[in-house]
Order: structure tokens, then C-alpha cells, then sequence
């Protein structure tokens, strides 16, 4: 047996049974390693697992792991809840026989259903621009949130869910005057596609300026974030070619990977090792079928993935795809401007030679308070993508004003404002997210990723705590952003704070004093929550002799179904 703290690095243990030596391959689970990453895979692990040992003949040989009481908490509540949409959707079978096919499936039928029930979460509607502070109007309903009605109420918000990283998304008394006269001159539109009539100086400024703060040759901008990656990854590779992907990439990543036509290939999430696996394995498979080199491999990763707050490790993974021979794809949507001593970006961060990334992505809709995305790399790179990527030849051309806003917000980041405030705002994002995020973990939050990623989701598991929590922090005028399966695996809800640099020290410290939100915490088996959950369990039954009643008597009249129909919409959430 290795001593402690030797051996910690091998995937095996090593165990003697019957004079013989046996090797035992376990998963490693370091847990309790504080200089691991804190990502959600990590916390799932802290939250499901509880170590046993076992021993033969007196030997203890291993440690195992197994479910905990919580975990199985969340599997039982989430298999009720499943089970009741499901029997609820084959009972609204036999009432909805009108010969025509649903608008939707019915996985996605219950996803709708159980949505509903803590839509008043979502999609709050909001009346001032998103700074520090913003107005959130209230809303009611009186049919367990199938309609919500907009009243003439707001409530002032601490807002700890927009992404406006630098403050750029509110009045600045540098680029809004521009962005108003630019407005003047321009008008909202250019009404038009770049390759038409789309084109102006402030567009090709703005690739300009892009181009020379990112580190690149040359640069393309499109009018939103999410069709950047989607257009312009089939527009690179296509059949025959390779795509090795993080396994928790954007969506908008993974769907433009999909229309590529490329292979594709998942490592594990920020795992260089992992990643060189793969790509070896693959380029000596090469082509699924014929076996044919690959025509074109790259790898795509993320500056800071957003729903883990986690700096992606560049500096390992570009010095594995030189190895290689593959090509780096970063998208930077947020950490551009967000992290770097100037705003630079991961690069800058971790003092990494842009030349070495192939493509960089990006986004003006974080740390720029504008909308629209870009593509930087080399002059024969953006050159090619002007005249193939559907983005740039058949979209519209993104807006002037918001182009202007752009230029202004780099202008500022650059100090060509002829002020320091660029610096300034970066430094107070660095220490406003740092400070939060310490702050936090002395609460005792699960809180995910890097110091320095202004990007903190708050491990809440189970899925009936995220209307709770959401609510609970409204009603303190602190505004979040919650976010549950499909989004994220089934035992990883969670709340995603956003630091802004426009928040004061004041405001930070309010947001933490609502203490209210702490007590939101795993349930123990203790004697309260037994008889809780046999209060639920009864629910159940009777919910379940409904059911039956109306699966036998589906040849209801009209008001007989209406009242069981608002009998079925009980909130089916453990809250």
C-alpha cells in the first residue's frame, strides 16, 4: 500500500488478497483537494458521495463510494415529479383526441409543464437599463403562472444576473453621446446585409479596432454573439475533418459543430490530459470507416465557460494542439474584457502569444453593453469568412449605434478617452469578484470556478430550490438568475451570479446580508423532514386514486374535465 499523500497521481490501488496482488482501477474522486477547480462536476461529487470501506480478512483495501442520503433525497423527489408528468400526459391523451398531431413531444411536453410552475422566475420583465441597480416589474397571476400579467409596479433590484461586466451597459459619459450622435447620423439600421448596402465606416472601424485590441491581423463582426459560432464553425470544417470539443461547451458551439458535418469528439471538461487522448487516439484511427487522414482538426474550448465561472487552462491545451498539428478555436464571449490586466481577454491572462490561437470568438454583449459577436485571426482567415459565412452574406449587418458603442467602450479599455477609467473599471471587476466570491464561500455557498471569473454560480442541486431561492432574493430586491435541467445535468441547479464593475463595495455587502437565501440548504433526515416527506407521500397516493379516476372515466363532460384539469395543475415541486 502507498503512504500517505504517495501514489495520489495512479488511477489504481494496489491491494495484497491471498498472497496475491491484485489491482483494484477505481475513479479518482479528490474531492477534498482544495487546489482542484471548483466546477460543478467536483460539487456533484462532494454532494453525492459518502466514502465505506471494506476489508479482506482484516485488511482494510479500499475506499469506496456510494449515494448519500441527500442525493437519493433529489433522485426520489425528481422520479415523483417525473413520474406524475408522465401519468398527467397519458391521461391528457384521452381528452385531446381532436385527430391532429401535438405541437409538441412529450418529454418536451412535461419540460413546458414543469416550467410553468416556476415560470414567474424567468423572463422578468425589466424598465431601465441594467446597471448596478434596475427596475424589475412586478407581475401576478391567478392561474399557477399559466398567464402573467404585467402590472404597473417595480421593484428596485440589486442586479447580480446581467452580464454587464465593465458597466459599459448604462449611461457612460464617454460612448453614449457618440452612440446617440452616431444614432443621428446612421439611423437604427443599415436595413441591408454587409456584402449589399450594409457596410459603413463604422463597421470597418470597428473591425479595425477589434482586430488591434485582441492581438490579431484582422477581424470580421457579426450582428449576434450566438450566430458567430453557429455560422462560422461549418463554414471552417466540414466532412472529413475533426472537431474536438469541451464537454461543457456553449450550445451555440455544439449546434454549429453539428451543422459542420464534422466528426466530433467530446474530452472531459477542462482536462488537458484528457484531451490528448483523444486527439492521439483519433489521428491515429483518422476517419470513421475508410480510416483517411483527418483533412482539418480543431479544437474549440472557452475562454470562461459560462455556467461554471471556470478559466479554460489555454496555456497546457495550446501546447498540445502544436504537438498535434490541430487548430485552437477560443471562444472568448466572457472573458473578453473581463479578465487580462488591460481586458484582454485568457491570453493576456495567462501570457499566451495570440499568434498561437488559431481563431478567436467573441462577444460584445458582456463587457462591451452591445450586442453582436466577432471572429479575429489571420487576413486569409477573415478574408474567406467574408465571402462563404451566411452570417456576414445574408444576415443583416449589426446596428450602427451599437457598432459605435463598441468602438467607444474599446476606446475607453484602450485609454484613447484620454482618462484612466478603462484600467479602473477592470481593476474594481477583478477585486469586486474576487471579494464576492471569498465572501461567499465563508457562508458556506458551493460556489463554482476561478477567482477572477466574474461569473459565480451558487450550487443549489435540487431543482425545487431554485424557485425558492429566486423568489426568496426578489422579495429582498436582489435580483438572480437560476438555472435547472436540461440546461444542466439533473443534480446540478444552480443560481449564476454575474460581478459587475459598475456594483460598490455597499451593494456587494447588501447582496450578502440577505441571509434569508442561506438557510436554502441540503435537507437532513431528520424527524421534521420524515414527517414531511410522509406528508408528500400521502399527497401522492391521493393525487395517484385522481389519476385513476379520471384515466377509467376519460368520457367526461366539459366542466367535469375542467375541474380535474385544475385538480392535475397542483404544484408538483417540492418547495
Amino acid at each position: 500500500m502507498p503512504k500517505d499523500g504517495e501514489g495520489s497521481s495512479s488511477p489504481f490501488v494496489e491491494v495484497e488478497f491471498e498472497n496475491q496482488r491484485q489491482r483494484i482501477q477505481m475513479i479518482e474522486v479528490n474531492v477534498f483537494n482544495e487546489k482542484r477547480s471548483n466546477t460543478s462536476r467536483n460539487f456533484l461529487d462532494r454532494a453525492r458521495i459518502s466514502g465505506f470501506s471494506i476489508a479482506i480478512e482484516g485488511e482494510e483495501v479500499a475506499q469506496l463510494y456510494t449515494l448519500d442520503k441527500r442525493s437519493l433525497f433529489f433522485l426520489v423527489c425528481c422520479a415523483i415529479i417525473i413520474a406524475f408528468g408522465k401519468l398527467r400526459h397519458i391521461c391528457s391523451l384521452f381528452t385531446n383526441l381532436q385527430g391532429y398531431s401535438t405541437i409538441s413531444e412529450g418529454h418536451e411536453d412535461f419540460i413546458m409543464r414543469l416550467y410553468n410552475r416556476i415560470e414567474d422566475c424567468f423572463e422578468r420583465p425589466i424598465c431601465s437599463s441594467p446597471d448596478a441597480w434596475f427596475d424589475v416589474v412586478k407581475r401576478v397571476t391567478n392561474d399557477n403562472n399559466k398567464i402573467q400579467k404585467r402590472t404597473t409596479n417595480v421593484s428596485r433590484c440589486l442586479n447580480l444576473g446581467s452580464y454587464n461586466y465593465l458597466g459599459f451597459a448604462a449611461f457612460d459619459e464617454y460612448c453614449s453621446p457618440r452612440t446617440i450622435e452616431c444614432l443621428k447620423i446612421f439611423s437604427a439600421s443599415t436595413c441591408s446585409t454587409r456584402v449589399d448596402g450594409g457596410t459603413t465606416t463604422i463597421h470597418t472601424e470597428l473591425e479595425e479596432y477589434v482586430a488591434k485590441f485582441v492581438g490579431k491581423p484582422a477581424a470580421i463582426v457579426f450582428g449576434m454573439g450566438y450566430v458567430t459560432n453557429s455560422a462560422v464553425l461549418p463554414v471552417l470544417i466540414g466532412e472529413g475533418g475533426l472537431i474536438i470539443s469541451d464537454s461543457l461547451n456553449h450550445s451555440s458551439i455544439v449546434n454549429g459543430a453539428r451543422g459542420s458535418g464534422a466528426t466530433i469528439r467530446v474530452f472531459q471538461h477542462n482536462k488537458p490530459s484528457h484531451l490528448e487522448r483523444v486527439l492521439r487516439e483519433n489521428i491515429a484511427e483518422g476517419q470513421p470507416r475508410n480510416h483517411r487522414r483527418w483533412t482539418k482538426i480543431i479544437v474549440v474550448v472557452e475562454g470562461i465557460y459560462s455556467m461554471e465561472g471556470e478559466l479554460c487552462k489555454l496555456s497546457e491545451i495550446v501546447a498540445i494542439c502544436k504537438k498535434y498539428k490541430a487548430y485552437v478555436y477560443v471562444d472568448e464571449a466572457h472573458s473578453i474584457g473581463a479578465v487580462g490586466k488591460t481586458g484582454k481577454g485568457v491570453c493576456e491572462l495567462f501570457g499566451i502569444d495570440t499568434a498561437n490561437v488559431d481563431i478567436m470568438m467573441g462577444t460584445f454583449t458582456k463587457s462591451f453593453g452591445s450586442c453582436g459577436g466577432y471572429i479575429a485571426g489571420s487576413k486569409e482567415l477573415i478574408e474567406y469568412l467574408k465571402y462563404t459565412c451566411p452570417a456576414h452574406v445574408y444576415a443583416i449587418s449589426i446596428s450602427p449605434p451599437a457598432a459605435q458603442q463598441i468602438i467607444s467602450a474599446i476606446k475607453v479599455l484602450l485609454g484613447e478617452d484620454g482618462s484612466k477609467r478603462g484600467a479602473q473599471k477592470i481593476a474594481r471587476l477583478r477585486e469586486n469578484s474576487n471579494f464576492f466570491r471569498s465572501e461567499l464561500q465563508k457562508m458556506g455557498f458551493d460556489v463554482l470556478g476561478d477567482y477572477d471569473s466574474p461569473v459565480m454560480p451558487i450550487m443549489l442541486y435540487n431543482i425545487a430550490k431554485l424557485p425558492a431561492f429566486s423568489r426568496e432574493c426578489l422579495k429582498k430586491n436582489i435580483a438572480v438568475v437560476v438555472v435547472a435541467f436540461p440546461a444542466t445535468p439533473l443534480l446540478l441547479a444552480r443560481a449564476r451570479i454575474c460581478i459587475s464593475a459598475s456594483h460598490s463595495k455597499e451593494d456587494l455587502i447588501k447582496a450578502l446580508e440577505v441571509r434569508s437565501c442561506s438557510s436554502i440548504s441540503f435537507p437532513s433526515l431528520n424527524l421534521y423532514t420524515l414527517v414531511m416527506n410522509f406528508k408528500f407521500i400521502h399527497m401522492a397516493f391521493t393525487r395517484i386514486f385522481f389519476y385513476s379516476v379520471f384515466f377509467f372515466h376519460s368520457q367526461l363532460n366539459a366542466s367535469q374535465t375542467d375541474k380535474l384539469e385544475e385538480l392535475m395543475e397542483l404544484d408538483l415541486l417540492l418547495t
